[in-house]
């Protein structure tokens, strides 16, 4: 499909009420099975998925019809789908940034540049703590003490981010500082990858000895 095309027919579509609707509907959190929009869409591709009466019901009749015309219309192959959503170490993240673009279409419709329901990525400056000292560093990072968050404090913040929007953070990057300066951070790594898509690092590069680099593989970075 050109991208004129593609373009205009998002453009035609977000203005359907029906289609605003149908995403409102799906748009919920329920207590046992929480995001109903992933949850419907992980039910569509295949995957053996545990849902309440209610969200069954709801994904069944509302939510499969409607995935099925979008991806006719769209040409989405559904193979290339499930490898991406679902059979992917980082399905996640794909699947929590198609919930971001389906509630950014209900909310706003399609716009260019395109306004989703919130934030792809977070680059968290999550330490002040560097073993360098460089004179153009933004956040005056280095061997200083200051008072920052604490292990447990961290993970609240990460446990935020996990449901973020209704849907959860699809990507975050651990800056700072130096992220590898903290003596937690592989611990609050290991959490993130728990609760977060997709988990990356900006790192300087320099406490990156072989064991550091066998713990960045283990923890799924």
């Amino acid at each position: 499909m050109q991208k004129d095309s593609l373009e205009n027919l998002l453009l035609s579509a977000s203005a359907n009420p029906i289609l605003k609707s149908v995403i409102k509907r799906l748009d919920k959190e329920c207590p046992t099975d929480g995001s109903l929009l992933l949850n419907s869409l992980k039910d569509f591709l295949g995957e053996p998925i545990s849902l309440c009466p209610t969200c069954r019901h709801i994904s069944r009749k509302i939510a499969k019809p409607f995935y099925e015309v979008g991806s006719r219309l769209l040409r989405a192959d559904r193979n290339f789908m499930r490898n991406q959503f679902l059979n992917n170490e980082y399905g996640e993240a794909w699947l929590r940034g198609f919930g971001l673009m389906m509630k950014g279409i209900e909310k706003y419709g399609v716009r260019i540049p395109f306004t989703p329901a919130g934030p792809f990525e977070i680059v968290w400056n999550f330490t002040y703590q560097c073993n360098l000292r460089c004179k153009h560093c933004y956040e005056n990072a280095g061997n200083i003490k200051r008072k920052e968050l604490s292990t447990e404090e961290a993970k609240e913040v990460l446990d935020i981010l996990s449901h973020i929007s209704g849907i959860g953070l699809p990507a975050l990057s651990f800056s700072g500082g130096e992220p590898l300066a903290r003596k937690d951070f592989f611990e609050l790594a290991a959490y993130a990858r728990k609760r977060i898509g997709y988990v990356s690092i900006a790192s300087n590069g320099t406490l990156i000895t072989k064991d550091n680099a066998k713990k960045i593989k283990d923890v799924g970075i």
